[in-house]
């Protein structure tokens, strides 16, 4: 396995202004939530105990993750990504972390290669993903 799947609740500081960390439950639910294919809101709702009960923003949905990204980076709303897609605009102040804790979703990362001699250049990308894999999953 390469990494767990850590899911994390992210937003862009100019969204969350003048809000304070980790975000209620209330400001949750008045900020629009942005969904993409993998539709990972309602189990992360539930595993965070959040009920955000009737919405008062509209949602909106993308057909990527990335998109959603970048809609949030945008300020557009309160988007859900893998930790390790947004670690560096983390890392940078670009977007923020608006509830508290890591969040496990259905599907872990794996690295599938064939079994049989395989060419130098896919050894050194799998050895290059094993250097950066998660040495705890």
């Amino acid at each position: 396995m390469l990494f767990r799947q850590s899911i994390v609740a992210i937003a862009s500081p100019e969204l969350i202004a003048g809000k304070t960390l980790p975000l209620t439950e209330r400001s949750i639910g008045e900020l629009p939530l942005l969904h993409d294919t993998h539709n990972l809101w309602p189990d992360f709702l539930r595993q965070t105990g959040i009920a955000v009960g009737a919405r008062k923003r509209r949602n909106l949905h993308f057909s990527q993750t990335g998109l959603s990204v970048k809609a949030a980076l945008a300020g557009q709303g309160i988007a859900l990504a893998s930790r390790f897609l947004v670690t560096n605009d983390l890392d940078t102040g670009r977007l923020l972390q608006v509830v508290a804790g890591d969040y496990s979703g259905a599907g872990d990362f794996y690295l599938l290669a064939r079994r049989e001699p395989q060419s130098s250049a896919v050894v050194v990308v799998r050895e290059w993903l094993l250097s950066r894999s998660d040495p705890e999953a």
